[in-house]
């Protein structure tokens, strides 16, 4: 949009307001057709890890499960006739909840015993517990199959597996699920004194991805606006032009949000940030056409709608340049491997071209119907403060100088890592029931391995058997993993009883008898399609592991898959998946993705600005100007936190924003005193500090001040967004203010250039 096209554009106020008007109409009914999705596999994105999933889901069941977990104090399932009641009652009820496709438990656990060639299965809890639970048949819980999953080794904690049939298309279905399941759990706690019931698992774990979404929208997130709209009362001293310009960014945030939810857009843990990152965006923005409009209302003595188009005539052309290079860097969150992340990013770059509109169509028309400012005394010690940095050039620009050394040595020391239970802190439920799954029995996370045999039928063949049966062995023996179940320990069990002592000397006929008449002696809802496919060809191994960060479950996938290399003939194939898969993989896959786009946006960002300028020196200091304070809060972070996860994904694109239009806001204005006011250049750098820098300085101390109280976030995402966004935002003003202007002066020749 050129000027000479807003000049006659501003000449039509009634149809501008009209046409703002009315977009607001058309948005606002979408807001209600929003709708807030649990479904944390949409972050997964079209990946291998995610294919594998898919495909082993499209072989077996689903992995969306929950481990409902029973401790009793005083009470030991050996022992307590009482505790096997409950756990039966549990059993049978577990049934009844929604979507439930599989229970498992001691009460339908299948034991298999055999006399004079007669073969049985019947629950291992009535076998232990048939009356009165019989202390000497304790070693039944022994099983390493039921160990950790089950059953914990001392017999005081039980657990009832459960899994589900999740229509991932219903947006309620995971809070349904996780509803039902605290109902029950609160009833057996009331019903049953000392009881303690705790559920945890993956459905569980959408469901507090959900919470986590509603809970920072509804609360931390109006607590963040309020706290910068304070900030920039204090700062900017005219409370009206504080609330116009976050009015504009609410604006804008409510017409990106209302247009997806026509479009159908769900909102998650992702795209629930995108009203914030929107207001912040346009508050940065239109920081400096209000800064700009309150010199020329107050320093030069023009009326309203005199300083508003000379307010305008400064900003506009920085404002669209800003704001176009900010959406570039929006729009490389297309790069990213995760859909949610791409959606933030077109969402934000959508919301962002709405605010801009309103700041240079609507807003200079509100402020030229000013009649008289209301100015804080506050403002002072802010052109005190840039006063003190122009004069104390040389010990500010070597502490600058020091600090870029120090942050961006700390790079070395980031690790890309997630630990998905503490995600959540101790406020949220399943945190709570993730480390007493951990004390008492197995942690939330697992693993599924799909082991192919040689052709169809193959699952049979005693070499494939023993392949299975020792890879079991073998992950029991690491720390990381709980319990393994494999259809390999089920026919060591059946031979067993059936006096065979060594399965690898079986035939295939044989073997194929065993486990028909063991599917034929289970129960409804104890069949065994959860562990072989149709063809018998490929049989799955499930592993609950006891705890683990996304780093620690990466490892042991690549041990898996050294072990299975080394162990296994050519023709037998391993997948190694399960939910956690994907999930490890997620933020790894993400960074690397976002390093493109992020990349390609910095060059074709400072392609832009050297190109408008002229000048191919300005293209080389820009993109240091954005890439520095990013570099260097992510150094920080890697100083004083060390790990970090999925957030870097969203922290790196939405603070390119605000560093951008900081950065471009300095370079056009010193080019402004050089070119148009014949200014020397060391005047020029020090108009531009004692100008621009005021809006610089109130952008950066509200915004940063807004993202720290992000802090308070019970979600790790957010809570590391908002710290890490203010350490980069508090450098950007360093670099800006302390670095830019000195070598800006000492470009100066190319600064100019011939525009």
């Amino acid at each position: 949009m050129k000027v000479s096209s807003l000049s006659r554009a501003h000449r039509s106020p009634a149809l501008i307001f009209t046409a703002h008007v009315a977009l607001l109409m058309v948005a606002l009914p979408g807001l209600g057709r929003l709708e807030t999705s649990a479904d944390t596999r949409v972050f997964f994105g079209d990946n291998a890890y995610h294919q594998d999933l898919k495909t082993f889901e499209k072989r077996f069941n689903q992995s969306n499960s929950i481990l409902l977990l029973l401790r009793w104090p005083g009470h030991n399932i050996t022992s307590s006739p009482a505790f096997a009641d409950t756990l039966r009652a549990v059993t049978d009820e577990a049934w009844t909840l929604p979507y439930v496709l599989r229970v498992d438990s001691l009460a339908n656990y299948p034991h298999v015993s055999s006399t004079d060639d007669a073969f049985s299965l019947e629950p291992l809890l009535d076998v232990l517990c048939p009356d009165e639970c019989l202390e000497e048949r304790a070693d039944l819980l022994d099983d390493p199959m039921l160990v950790a999953r089950l059953v914990s080794a001392d017999g005081t904690t039980l657990g009832v597996h459960l899994v589900f049939d999740l229509p991932f298309a219903s947006p309620t279905a995971v809070q349904q699920i996780t509803d039902s399941v605290r109902q029950l759990a609160r009833r057996l706690e009331a019903e049953h004194a000392g009881l303690q019931a705790r559920y945890v698992g993956a459905v569980t774990m959408m469901a507090a991805f959900n919470e986590a979404a509603e809970r920072d929208t509804g609360t931390l997130v109006p607590l963040v606006l309020g706290v910068m709209l304070l900030m920039l009362i204090i700062t900017l001293g005219e409370a009206r032009l504080a609330l116009l310009l976050v009015g504009a960014g609410l604006y804008a945030g409510l017409c990106c949000m209302g247009l997806a939810g026509w479009l159908g857009v769900q909102l998650n843990a992702a795209t629930s940030i995108v009203p914030v990152v929107i207001i912040t965006l346009v508050v940065a923005s239109g920081l400096h056409l209000m800064s700009s409009f309150l010199r020329q209302f107050q320093e030069r003595n023009a009326g309203a709608r005199d300083a508003a188009a000379m307010a305008l005539e400064l900003n506009v052309r920085p404002i669209l340049l800003t704001s176009g290079t900010t959406m570039i860097g929006f729009l490389s969150m297309n790069f990213a491997d995760s859909p949610p992340l791409r959606e933030l990013g077109n969402l934000v770059t959508a919301g962002l071209l709405v605010g801009t509109s309103v700041l240079l169509l609507p807003m200079p028309l509100i402020l030229g119907r000013f009649r008289r400012l209301r100015l804080l005394n506050t403002t002072r010690w802010i052109d005190s403060l840039l006063r003190g940095v122009v004069a104390d050039r040389r010990g500010l620009r070597w502490g600058a100088v020091l600090l870029v050394i120090v942050s961006l040595s700390g790079l070395q020391r980031i690790e890309i890592n997630d630990d998905f239970v503490r995600y959540f802190d101790e406020s949220f439920e399943f945190r709570r029931a993730a480390e007493f799954a951990q004390k008492h029995m197995s942690g939330p996370n697992g693993l599924d391995l799909s082991v192919g045999a040689a052709e169809p039928g193959g699952i049979y063949d005693p070499d494939y058997l023993v392949l299975v049966r020792d890879l079991g062995i073998w992950l029991r023996q690491e720390p990381l993993v709980a319990n393994v179940v494999s259809l390999a320990d089920i026919v060591w069990k059946i031979a067993d009883q059936f006096g065979a002592a060594d399965v690898a000397l079986l035939g295939r006929d044989e073997i194929a008898q065993y486990v028909l008449t063991y599917e034929l002696s289970l129960t409804a809802g104890q069949e065994l399609e959860d562990f072989l496919d149709k063809a018998r060809a490929t049989t799955r191994v499930s592993i609950l592991l006891s705890g683990g960060d996304s780093k620690s479950v990466i490892a042991l996938e690549q041990r898996i898959y050294a072990w299975f290399e080394a162990h296994a003939p050519p023709a037998f194939e391993l997948t190694v998946t399960g939910i956690n898969v994907p999930v490890a993989h997620m933020s790894l896959l993400n960074i690397r993705s976002m390093l493109v786009g992020i990349l390609l946006s910095l060059v074709l960002i400072a392609a832009i600005v050297g190109g408008y300028f002229r000048s191919f020196r300005v293209l080389l200091i820009t993109a240091p100007a954005i890439f520095l304070p990013i570099a260097m809060g992510f150094g920080l972070w890697g100083w004083f936190v060390v790990n970090i996860g999925l957030a870097a994904s969203v922290i790196a694109a939405v603070t390119i924003g605000i560093v951008v239009d900081d950065a471009i806001h300095i370079i056009y204005r010193y080019q402004h005193t050089r070119r148009t006011l014949g200014v020397a250049p060391r005047e020029a750098a020090r108009v531009t500090v004692l100008t621009v820098g005021n809006a610089v300085l109130i952008t950066s101390l509200a915004l940063a001040l807004g993202f720290a109280f992000l802090a308070l976030s019970g979600f790790e995402i957010n809570r590391s967004l908002g710290l890490c966004t203010m350490l980069i935002v508090l450098c950007g003003l360093i670099v800006d203010l302390v670095l830019l202007p000195p070598v800006m002066t000492w470009l100066d020749g190319d600064v100019v250039g011939d525009s």
